[in-house]
C-alpha cells in the first residue's frame, strides 16, 4: 500500500510545481543606468534608424493614432504624435517629444525620462532615466518595411504595430 503512495504523491507535487511555474508573472527587471561609458554607439549613429522618419499609424486597441518623426538636423528627431476626432480630420490628444543628443547619450523627453542604450540598423532600445519612469522602449524595424513599439514595464509587453500613413 505504502509503495502506490509514494508515486502518487511525487506526481503530485511535481504537478503543483509546474502549475506554479507555468502561473508565475514575466518579471521586470530594471536595469542599470544608462551612462556615456556604457553604451557602444556614437553620436552619428542615430542616421542607422532614418527608417523611422516619416508619418506612421498605430492602433491602441480600436483607437488609431499618428505619429510624425522629423529628423531635425543629424542628431535630433522631433516626434510629434496626435489622435483624430472621430469622423474628421481634426486632431485632438496631440504632444511633440525630441530624441536628441547631449553629453554623449541620446536622450528622450525634455526631462531626459529615457536615455538611449542601444542603436543599431534596425533597432533602437531606450531605458528609464527617471524614477517616475517605468517602461523600456524598444522600436524594431520589421522586413516590410513597418515597426513596432515595444513597451516593457512590469505589467509586461505592450506592442504598437505602426505603419506608414498617407
Amino acid at each position: 500500500m505504502n509503495r502506490n503512495v509514494l508515486p502518487f504523491s511525487l506526481l503530485c507535487i511535481v504537478g503543483c510545481f509546474l502549475i506554479s511555474a507555468c502561473n508565475t508573472p514575466v518579471v521586470y527587471k530594471k536595469k542599470d543606468p544608462v551612462t556615456a561609458g556604457s553604451v557602444d554607439y556614437k553620436k552619428e549613429d542615430l542616421q542607422k534608424i532614418k527608417w523611422i522618419a516619416g508619418k506612421w499609424k498605430g492602433m491602441d486597441g480600436d483607437k488609431p493614432f499618428y505619429e510624425i518623426y522629423e529628423f531635425v538636423n543629424d542628431s535630433t528627431i522631433k516626434i510629434s504624435n496626435y489622435e483624430l476626432k472621430d469622423g474628421s480630420t481634426d486632431s485632438t490628444n496631440s504632444y511633440t517629444d525630441t530624441l536628441f543628443w547631449q553629453d554623449g547619450l541620446y536622450f528622450l523627453g525634455a526631462n531626459k525620462d529615457w536615455a538611449t542604450g542601444l542603436i543599431a540598423d534596425s533597432v533602437i532600445q531606450l531605458q528609464p532615466n527617471s524614477d517616475r519612469i517605468h517602461n523600456d522602449i524598444t522600436w524594431q524595424l520589421k522586413a516590410d518595411g513597418s515597426w513596432d513599439a515595444l513597451l516593457t514595464s512590469p505589467k509586461g509587453v505592450k506592442i504598437y504595430h505602426m505603419q506608414k500613413a498617407d
